[in-house]
């Protein structure tokens, strides 16, 4: 059943406001509004008033609509198909209203409409344009794979870490084949010795060669390419050179302040401070170079600012010595401050760029081995779509792969615009022109405040500062300024005003909360500037909703799982149901603990942390028992095998007492699990199949008496595995070990259970209750790479280089990036914070720790005991750090109660489990046992059959189809034989001769809907100019069933075609073709 959100609240009345700069006949609409306010509602809208305002019932096929994640097209795809259902329906009278309004046509124009626009959809879905924008160009490169210099069967790589790795390796191999290269990867690794690192280079350039993955760091590594492997030595020798010098000097002056003291022999406990103040400050800068060090402390600037240089118990002897060197002393400090400050910026500028200087001269080459990689496997990533329609798209006025679409689409609309990085808009702009130079309406909707993915490269000042932004990388390309122009003059900018999703309490807290953020010192001038001015309007002021904001004086991880516990029950026991809560956690390790809590307090949960394969014991226990099947010396195999069994209640005593015992006899777990009745031949274990090995430990262990999904799951995956990797265990464990963090379970969304997530990944979903644990009272650190120009410091013959974002950037000639990235990291923390906040309907619990004394002023945990001050909100009790916005409320009083969705299994289920030995007789003499097999064995035979007509229509090539399915293992040779005979006698058949003429347009199992949603795939449709033909084969007996079949197929295709449709049936025993 389609969700229809649109039926949730009648009466809409979503309104704009436009720009006062802008025209209300603009067609370039861009909607920045605020999280709950209906932008998908808005675009779904929009949607449907293009369709309806066309002649054409196919205007859909004319609208492209880019969203940025598979479960985002699919929701937009259910959202504008439920829609046009409940219109053609005669329902959503609320939406039909507005469309009336804003289309000024008669509401049975509109369902009417709506009805042929459904209909068309239906059964022309291809051209039902709604993609990410990675499958959208996807498809240009697939298109025009030769155009972009690709090879026209290209693969896809969704996962690059392959590439990484290989390119790595290559490079490495070429150590004593190159002598340049050698030298580089020796010197890189002796770097590392000498910084107490490890040795071992892979796993470091690996990582640094990440940076080739990310569209942002493309310009950079372009201008890098131009430069010889002998700039970088150079630049790293005169950069040491110049560092060595700025110390030598700074040395010499401390040496010279620091004999003056030692000749004159004065006791350090005399000086004001003693050893912590002015006597100490010039001997531990005599040898080397420290920040720390050097910086002068508050003792010490005392002594020269103020001139306090005596202890108190100096005598007036010792005051006459000291007053004979301060002068000089004065001196020598006053020089060191004038030398830093010259130099010290250039100097940790300088040292920053010489430790990534060994990785960045390798990365140039390891981009080369991609290349060459890349190439030889025929393989692209998804990482490269974008750069490669740029290579295009940023080079001509039109770029010839637009062209060559044609007038295809006369709309585009973007869903969640903050989430675009610049190469992707970059790549967008020509198609948005050339639009609107044709007089078309295309739309963008986004909230710059939910831009939580720059770390894929998403940017938000695109949206943010539009139509004003333009992208400093590109600021030099004339066609970009151009487009960009193009856009600002038909600009219009809109906001929808009002939240549709939170009761007004939470509106209201929302709305302070980040006018108090927009405000504060430390972020009025940078990160808090996207919420000045934030406000929305409630949908109606009930003074309902709650927020409960609790700072915890215990921080400790169990203080936060038992009070998420008790806020989960308060919620329950107030007439929520476990499906209305969701707890929100920073990092996926939090939400692991919190879920794996709750399940052990029998609270059920949803978490995809929680439904990891690898987190359930059963899995684990099967897992650690093969590798000890191949490794008898494997120990923590051992015991992970004897801990489950433990826990199971299949051993008794203490697992150390078991283990020990193993260990002494030679490792022989193999009798001790004998004792207990668990017989396993390791010899015979070792020479099954993968899945046989792992269905014969399920059985000798009972773990097949009780249905368990993440057993089945892993059985799925082994067989999987075997399938297209063949049975190597050591090559499984490889794949396992580098898989298990993704395989998970799909469940039911509608089970009810409590949601334990990522607030990244609840992103665009919105819940009754939210809780969040764990909010932190520590400050947020800069991390990562930063690119920076040596120029900053003197002239270089790199352009560019990258330097770690360490606190000592903050000091450098780089200060100015490090504060723009600080600046970056701020945002993300109010960005994640504000999407957070607004996932929540009716209830916000936040739970944070409590301030240390080293606590930071941004952290969200004084944030929010600021803005609790400010807001004079009162405490719950006086004991505590806890405060209350709105009131408590039980369901019932705000919600009408709905019933709880619970999902459950209406019987027992079992897992099914036989030797495998046994398996084995099914594919014995392919012919005979087909003959003997019931009726389940001739469908298997018909399905095959089947399969293999989809496939193939000319005799030629049914011998190379059948080929690939005997080595699959799908079949065996006996039944490769019998299937490539039958498969021959078909296409050869006379009768069937004429529609399998190649010169004729055919569609093999073609996909067709029925207007009740029936789906249906004839095995043969014919599109003859004259006439049509649907035909279908049948491996059994006539039946009139089978008539009604093919008249079925027919009805579907004449709404589709105005010629004539034959029928057929194709009986494949007889070689009869019957016309129905």
């Amino acid at each position: 059943m389609l969700n229809f959100p649109w039926k949730k609240s009648l009466n809409l009345s979503f309104h704009f406001v436009p720009n006062k700069n802008t025209f209300m006949n603009q067609l370039f609409q861009v909607y920045k509004s605020s999280a709950g306010s209906g932008k998908t509602f808005t675009l779904v809208k929009e949607y449907l008033k293009l369709c309806l305002k066309a002649e054409s019932h196919f205007h859909f096929s004319s609208i492209l609509a880019i969203t940025f994640t598979n479960k985002a097209t699919l929701e937009m795809k259910e959202r504008l198909l439920g829609a046009l259902k409940s219109i053609s329906e005669n329902e959503s009278d609320d939406l039909v209203s507005l469309l009336v309004q804003e289309t000024a046509m008669e509401e049975t124009q509109i369902r009417e409409k709506c009805q042929f626009v459904l209909t068309n959809i239906l059964h022309n879905y291809g051209d039902f344009s709604i993609s990410t924008i990675d499958r959208f160009t996807h498809r240009l490169i697939r298109t025009f794979a030769k155009d972009l210099g690709l090879p026209l069967n290209f693969q896809v790589e969704i996962d690059p870490k392959r590439i990484l790795e290989e390119s790595v390796e290559r490079l490495i191999q070429g150590v004593g084949i190159d002598r340049h290269l050698s030298n580089m990867l020796f010197a890189f690794a002796y770097y590392k010795i000498e910084e107490n690192k490890s040795w071992r280079i892979d796993e470091d350039l690996i990582d640094f060669a990440k940076l080739l993955l990310d569209d942002q760091n493309s310009i950079y590594i372009e201008g890098l390419k131009k430069c010889k492997q002998e700039d970088f030595i150079q630049l790293r020798k005169t950069y040491q050179k110049q560092n060595k010098e700025f110390v030598s000097q700074l040395n010499a002056i401390c040496e010279k302040a620091n004999q003056f003291i030692l000749d004159s022999g004065i006791d350090a406990s005399m000086f004001y401070r003693g050893k912590t103040g002015i006597y100490s400050y010039f001997d531990r800068n005599t040898k080397g170079f420290s920040l720390k060090s050097v910086e002068a402390n508050s003792y010490v600037r005392t002594t020269i600012e103020e001139d306090k240089w005596y202890a108190s118990k100096a005598t007036s002897g010792d005051k006459l010595a000291i007053d004979g060197i301060s002068i000089q002393l004065k001196e020598g400090y006053y020089e060191v401050q004038n030398l830093l400050e010259s130099e010290l910026a250039n100097y940790l500028g300088r040292e920053a760029v010489i430790k990534s200087l060994y990785t960045l001269s390798l990365l140039t080459l390891i981009e080369k081995q991609m290349g060459a990689f890349k190439k030889e496997e025929r393989i692209l990533p998804i990482a490269d779509f974008n750069k490669k329609i740029a290579e295009v798209v940023l080079q001509e006025p039109m770029p010839f792969i637009y062209e060559r679409l044609g007038d295809k689409y006369n709309h585009y609309m973007i869903d969640e615009f903050q989430d675009t990085s610049e190469l992707q808009f970059m790549n967008l702009l020509p198609l948005i022109e050339e639009s609107l130079g044709r007089g078309k309406m295309n739309l963008i909707v986004g909230d710059a405040k939910q831009a939580i993915y720059r770390f894929r490269g998403g940017e938000m000042k695109q949206l943010a500062e539009m139509p004003n932004y333009r992208p400093k990388n590109f600021e030099d390309n004339p066609w970009v300024s151009q487009r960009l122009e193009t856009l600002e003059s038909q600009y219009q900018e809109l906001e929808l005003a009002k939240n549709w999703r939170s009761k007004d309490e939470v509106v209201k807290f929302n709305n302070a909360f980040f006018q108090f953020i927009s405000t504060h010192e430390q972020f009025k001038e940078g990160a808090g500037k996207v919420f000045t001015d934030y406000k929305q309007e409630v949908k109606a002021d009930l003074k309902q909703g709650m927020i409960d904001i609790f700072i915890l004086e215990d921080k400790s991880k169990e203080s936060h799982l038992e009070q998420t516990l008790v806020d989960v029950l308060e919620a329950v026991n107030d007439g929520y149901s476990y499906s209305d809560i969701a707890v929100l956690c920073s990092q996926n390790k939090d939400a692991s603990l919190v879920a794996n809590y709750l399940q052990q307090k029998n609270i059920p949960v949803i978490s995809s942390e929680a439904l990891l394969i690898k987190s359930a014991p059963q899995v684990r226990f099967l897992i650690n028992l093969s590798k000890w099947i191949f490794n008898q010396e494997d120990v923590l195999a051992q015991k992970g095998i004897l801990v489950f069994l433990s826990e199971a209640g299949m051993l008794k005593g203490e697992i150390d007492k078991h283990l020990n015992w193993c260990i002494k006899n030679e490792n022989r777990l193999v009798d001790y699990l004998a004792d207990y009745g668990f017989n396993l031949n390791l010899i015979n274990l070792k020479l099954m199949p993968l899945h046989a090995l792992f269905e014969e430990l399920i059985r000798t262990f009972e773990l097949n008496k009780k249905f368990d999904l993440y057993v089945q799951f892993l059985q799925e995956e082994v067989y999987a595995f075997s399938q297209n990797n063949g049975n190597n265990f050591n090559a499984f464990l490889e794949y396992w070990e580098e898989k298990n963090e993704k395989l998970a379970l799909d469940i039911p969304a509608d089970i009810n259970a409590v949601e334990v997530l990522t607030i990244h990944k609840s992103k665009g979903l919105e819940f009754p209750v939210v809780i969040m644990p764990f909010i932190s009272s520590q400050a947020r650190k800069v991390k990562g790479y930063l690119w920076v120009k040596p120029s900053k410091i003197q002239e270089a013959p790199l352009p560019y280089a990258l330097v770690e974002a360490q606190s000592d950037i903050e000091n450098s000639a780089f200060a100015e990036k490090y504060h723009e990235e600080k600046e970056q990291v701020n945002s993300d923390f109010l960005h994640q914070t504000y999407v957070a906040f607004t996932r929540a309907a009716d209830r916000l619990y936040l739970r944070a720790n409590a301030l240390s004394k080293k606590g930071n002023e941004e952290s969200l945990a004084n944030l929010l005991l600021q803005f609790a001050s400010e807001e004079h909100l009162e405490k719950v009790d006086e004991e505590h750090e806890r405060f209350i916005w709105g009131k408590r409320q039980n369901k019932s009083e705000i919600n009408k109660v709905e019933e709880s969705k619970e999902v459950s299994l209406p019987f027992q289920l079992s897992y099914h489990s036989s030797p495998w030995f046994d398996k084995l007789k099914i594919s014995r003499e392919a012919e005979q046992e087909w003959e003997l097999l019931d009726q389940d064995g001739a469908r298997v035979y018909g399905n095959l059959l089947h399969e293999l007509l989809a496939k193939v229509t000319q005799p030629s090539k049914a011998k190379e189809v059948v080929n690939e399915y005997f080595r699959s293992g799908k079949i065996n040779s006996v039944e490769a034989k019998q299937l490539l005979d039958k498969l021959k006698e078909i296409l050869t058949n006379s009768k069937l001769q004429p529609f399998l003429n190649p010169q004729l347009k055919r569609k093999r199992e073609a996909t067709l809907m029925t207007e009740k949603g029936k789906i249906l795939r004839p095995d043969l449709v014919v599109m003859d100019n004259d006439y049509w033909a649907v035909i279908d084969y049948k491996t059994g007996e006539k039946s009139e069933a089978h008539q009604a079949q093919v008249l079925e197929y027919v009805a579907v295709l004449k709404q589709m075609t105005e010629l004539p449709i034959e029928p057929y049936l194709f009986y494949t025993e007889s070689g009869e073709l019957v016309k129905v």
